[in-house]
């Protein structure tokens, strides 16, 4: 129904106008339920999942017409609907928690991402999706109890002897086909300790 009275009559009506004009973006709204199941709200998630199909159906077909076509889908983000999650005790701390950059979404965070797809510097960007969740949808695996796997446990976190041995061990033990694409991988993480991977063979 949301599809049928809503957003496609829209965007046909949008898509009508940006084809005669040369060219267009446009920015769906969906949801990271749109891709991961949510219980209890079946419609919600189902409804969210056509919008991003739509998005890359309009992206596919009516790009020949200049028109670009993406999706936002926002994680946890706190709104006028959703204020009254936030009432009860604990819920913001314990959402905050799951998420890894520490805190609840915005409106603005949103906007933001939306703003980038609209411009023209996202001209070659079409038929593509956004997750705006604080990188909640790839830190599942963080929910999972690991005993002797943590923070402090992680190669960001150790120092230079142990990551030294960590990555000769890995030289020692992978084939030599895959070595140089492990060293890339591990290269580009460790940058971010500002470390280069020619460092390794010092």
């Amino acid at each position: 129904q949301a599809l049928g009275a809503g957003l496609g009559p829209q965007s046909q009506a949008f898509g009508a106008q940006m084809r005669g004009a040369g060219g267009g973006a446009m920015v769906h709204v969906a949801s990271i339920a749109a891709s991961h199941a949510q219980g209890f709200s079946g419609a919600y998630s189902a409804s969210k999942a056509g919008v991003v199909m739509l998005s890359r159906q309009i992206a596919t077909e009516w790009g020949p017409d200049g028109v670009r076509s993406n999706v936002v889908s926002p994680g946890i983000v706190e709104t006028p609907m959703s204020a009254a999650f936030y009432v009860a005790p604990g819920v913001r701390e314990r959402r905050s928690a799951v998420v890894p950059r520490g805190r609840i979404g915005t409106p603005q965070d949103i906007a933001d991402a939306v703003l980038f797809l609209a411009r023209a510097r996202a001209d070659y960007v079409s038929g593509d999706e956004i997750v705006v969740d604080g990188g909640f949808t790839r830190g599942i695996m963080n929910l999972v109890p690991r005993p002797g796997h943590d923070r402090k446990g992680s190669l960001l976190f150790l120092n230079k002897k142990k990551q030294k041995n960590v990555i000769h061990w890995i030289l020692r033990t992978l084939r030599p086909s895959v070595v140089s694409r492990r060293l890339n991988l591990f290269g580009s993480v460790l940058q971010k300790r500002t470390l280069n991977v020619y460092w390794f063979w010092r």
